[in-house]
């Protein structure tokens, strides 16, 4: 069994991908560093990082699929499901073909390609409602996220064309990563570590990193919230249908 370990970057993947659609002999499996757990049986093969491979690799498939094809292998891969091999297959069996194969639900790669795919976007679309903005010293917008998974770069459109005349900052707490809008341009960082302040504030302790503005219009929305509730029309299997629990912890209005 042959396994490909690259190092877990998208370019990375590709590369790697690249390189299976040229290998001699099967591949098992492809996982990232992190991810790899050794095993007796496996031949590990390290697959280096090439940006030349992976951006030909990327122009083919651009060229080869429809545009939601090629959105689906990135959303899988964002997916962080060991996915890597099934995408594999999937590209094998796109360009053994020329036509689109990406409405052939019959086959069991494509459909389990296009349902992961679905999953993620599904998640976009939830963090576009269930993100929350606190004004954190004076001027910065700041919004903890824990999602399934790894979307930070899939939600900065939306919120950049929302937010454009702010500054914030968007954090996955998960996996340490952040997006910081500065009011022109994007940057994503990594290895994200809250001060002890910020951290107590988010456990709803007055520290002083959200000034008192903030604070006020808070628990404006706190009572808002609890006002129009009607203890007769409660519904907590309804409730947790439409605002799953794994956000609550999250969410400014501090559901019980």
């Amino acid at each position: 069994m042959l396994t490909y370990i690259y190092d877990g970057s998208m370019e990375g993947m590709f590369t790697a991908l690249y390189e299976g659609l040229f290998a001699k002999e099967e591949i098992e499996a492809i996982v990232s560093r992190e991810s790899y757990m050794p095993s007796l049986f496996a031949t590990v093969k390290i697959i280096e990082t090439d940006p030349k491979k992976a951006r030909k690799l990327k122009y083919t498939l651009q060229k080869r699929l429809s545009k939601q094809a090629f959105k689906n292998l990135i959303y899988c891969y964002l997916s962080e499901s060991g996915m890597e091999r099934t995408i594999l297959s999937y590209i094998k069996k796109a360009l053994a073909v020329r036509r689109k194969i990406d409405g052939n639900f019959g086959d069991e790669t494509i459909m389990e390609i296009t349902k992961t795919a679905k999953k993620v976007a599904y998640e976009v679309h939830r963090f576009h409602g269930f993100l929350r903005f606190r004004r954190i010293y004076d001027d910065l917008y700041y919004a903890p996220i824990e999602p399934d998974y790894n979307i930070l770069a899939l939600l900065i459109p939306h919120f950049r064309a929302r937010y454009a005349d702010q500054k914030w900052f968007i954090h996955d707490r998960r996996r340490k990563l952040g997006a910081y809008y500065d009011g022109q341009e994007c940057h994503l960082v990594t290895l994200v570590e809250l001060n002890e302040e910020l951290e107590a504030s988010l456990q709803g302790i007055k520290t002083g990193a959200e000034g008192e503005e903030e604070l006020f219009y808070r628990e404006l929305w706190n009572e808002y919230f609890k006002s129009i509730a009607i203890a007769e029309r409660k519904n907590k299997r309804l409730q947790r249908q439409h605002m799953p629990t794994r956000y609550w912890g999250n969410l400014i209005e501090k559901v019980e």
